[in-house]
């Protein structure tokens, strides 16, 4: 059960080296058509089932090129977000953005504009993976930057900007997310694409593989990646069963970069994501 909640975070934290007003997933989810300005905030909490062919090679150990791996658990779901003046901070365990702090700048019906910090990857290493013993660790980071948001009518435009803060690499991450939702009775239906730029050196720190790594690995190879872009499409549904009670479920499928697809460390030039959940609402 911790490992695969080690690996779901991870495979969410992939679909946001390609990283993600509100998160662009949760407002699509809920169907929200304007920038949110209220005062205090929201929480829900429940369990899921994930299942997903992560491209990252040990996660799951084993994970190969000749032998790929399907993994499946239970995930605990946590959804929240609260504000203060112009203070807000996020959780959503299912989004492709996760976690971030913000400070508002601008907002209005159709427009939002915040100064955020929120990771742009998370840790990889031999802590959750035996296939990584005679790997460096990878330690996950942290960065600084600008979310812009545009809403009209049932769409979201979003702008994602960040700059490693960590000291991990110095790398910097653009994103732009389109979304849409439709109302159809009491389910709520999204649709969501997204193209994320990633720089060299946040690749190569994850990624790349140094000559003493290949020197300690028979199965890899030196490698130094270099900049490039992913593609994220996702489709979903959510319907509230009761005034307390929320169903959702998603799909969500990346396209890696060649920067990335080339690597020795990914056993394959996409990944898959499938979550089913049932939460309580606070």
């Amino acid at each position: 059960m911790t490992a695969f909640i080690k690996w779901f975070g991870l495979c969410l934290a992939l679909a946001s080296l390609t990283a993600q007003s509100n998160d662009i997933n949760q407002s699509i989810t809920q169907g929200v058509r304007s920038a949110d300005s209220e005062q205090g905030g929201f929480l829900d909490v429940g369990l899921g089932i994930g299942i997903y062919r992560n491209p990252i090679y040990g996660y799951p150990e084993g994970n190969r090129a000749g032998n790929l791996l399907t993994q499946t658990g239970a995930y605990l779901n946590i959804n929240g977000r609260y504000q203060y003046k112009d203070f807000f901070v996020e959780a959503f365990s299912e989004s492709v953005s996760g976690f971030n702090l913000g400070y508002r700048l601008l907002n209005d019906e159709s427009w939002a504009a915040e100064a955020i910090l929120s990771p742009i990857f998370g840790y990889l290493g031999k802590d959750d993976s035996d296939d990584w013993q005679n790997l460096r660790e990878r330690e996950g980071d942290f960065a600084a930057g600008v979310r812009l948001s545009y809403y009209r009518n049932a769409n979201i435009f979003q702008v994602r900007l960040l700059s490693d803060i960590s000291g991990q690499h110095y790398g910097e991450s653009a994103s732009l997310f389109v979304g849409r939702s439709w109302q159809k009775r009491n389910w709520n239906y999204h649709a969501l694409l997204g193209a994320t730029y990633t720089s060299a050196a946040v690749y190569n720190h994850f990624l790349g593989v140094s000559e003493q790594e290949a020197a300690n690995n028979s199965d890899l190879t030196a490698y130094q990646a270099g900049a490039g872009v992913d593609f994220t499409f996702e489709i979903g549904v959510a319907y509230p069963i009761s005034e307390d009670w929320v169903f959702r479920s998603n799909y969500r499928y990346l396209s890696l970069a060649d920067a990335v697809a080339d690597s020795p460390l990914t056993v394959r030039d996409d990944a898959h994501i499938l979550l089913t959940s049932l939460s309580y609402v606070f």
